[in-house]
């Protein structure tokens, strides 16, 4: 009778992917749900809140604020194989426009 073989494989992880789902209000007023662009943090690059906050997007779908999001972090491996890290939600004092220009404004966003 033939035994199994049982293989090993050594991963290298190189990095983080950010993803997610935001909240946004629009231009009229309503809000809706969005998924947000991924973003690849490689990982030599500290992350931090402000770098993770960076990552959130309407995803250049264009709004007024993003109002909170769900953000994703998946780890990142050499050939392509990801892992579900955490889940983080978002709530900040924080506007996103519709091109990713960042800046302070206290109308009700991220």
């Amino acid at each position: 009778m033939k035994q199994k073989c049982i293989r090993s494989v050594t991963l290298k992880q190189t990095g983080i992917i950010v993803s997610g789902v935001a909240t946004i209000q629009l231009w009229d007023g309503f809000t809706g749900e969005i998924d947000i662009d991924e973003t690849f943090i490689p990982l030599n690059e500290k992350l931090t809140k402000e770098r993770l906050l960076n990552c959130v997007n309407d995803g250049k779908y264009g709004c007024e604020a993003i109002m909170e999001a769900s953000i994703d972090i998946d780890d990142f491996y050499e050939n392509g194989y990801r892992e579900h890290n955490r889940t983080i939600l978002a709530r900040e004092d924080r506007y996103i426009s519709q091109y990713g220009k960042r800046g302070t404004h206290n109308k009700r966003g991220i």
